[in-house]
C-alpha cells in the first residue's frame, strides 16, 4: 500500500487513519472523513502525535465530501455502511479494494445485500473476536467461559464492467 491514496470514513480515535497513514507513507496520502467534530478532533491529535503529515481531516458527512481524486483504498466504520456504496462506487479506482467493519451479523447481512448487483464483489468475511487463555507450567488453552464482543471485517473489491 505504499504511495497508495486512503479514504478513511469514520474516523473515530484516528488508530485506523494513523495505521493506514504509516502504511501508505509518504509517497501516499489519507483522508479521514469524520462528521462527529469531536472525533475528528481525536483524529487530527493522534495523527500529529504520531508525526503523520501524509494525513488530511475532513470534517463532514460522506456525502457531503468531493474528492478531487479516486482512491486507491477505502475504509469504512459507519453506523450504516450500505449507505457509503454510491459514494465508493465513484470514488475507488476500479480493481482496487475496500473494507467495511460492522458489529454484527444483522449489518453483515445488510451490508452484502445492499452491494448485490453494483460494481463492488464481496472477497472475504473476517470475524474479529477476542478469546482469553490459561497458561501455566503444563498446560495451555482457551479459557473456557468467553466474555467477549465480536464484529466482522469484510473485504471488497470494485470490479466494474465484469
Amino acid at each position: 500500500m505504499e504511495g497508495y491514496n486512503v479514504l478513511d470514513c469514520g474516523g473515530g480515535s484516528g488508530a485506523m487513519t494513523c495505521a493506514f497513514a504509516n502504511t501508505a507513507g509518504q509517497k501516499g496520502s489519507v483522508v479521514s472523513v469524520e462528521k462527529e467534530k469531536k472525533f475528528a478532533g481525536i483524529v487530527k491529535e493522534n495523527t500529529e502525535r504520531f508525526g503523520f503529515r501524509n494525513v488530511k481531516i475532513v470534517n463532514s458527512k460522506l456525502e457531503d465530501y468531493k474528492p478531487r481524486i479516486k482512491f486507491d483504498a477505502v475504509n469504512i466504520d459507519l453506523p450504516n455502511p450500505w449507505e457509503a456504496i454510491i459514494f465508493i462506487e465513484k470514488y475507488l479506482k476500479n480493481g482496487k479494494r475496500f473494507t467495511v467493519y460492522v458489529p454484527n451479523t444483522t449489518q453483515l447481512t445488510r451490508m452484502s445485500r445492499e452491494a448485490e448487483n453494483t460494481e463492488l464483489v464481496l472477497e472475504s468475511v473476517h470475524e474479529l473476536i477476542h478469546r482469553e487463555w490459561e497458561v501455566d507450567k503444563r498446560i495451555c488453552h482457551p479459557k473456557f467461559k468467553i466474555l467477549g464482543h465480536t464484529g466482522f471485517i469484510m473485504l471488497y473489491r470494485k470490479m466494474k464492467g465484469v
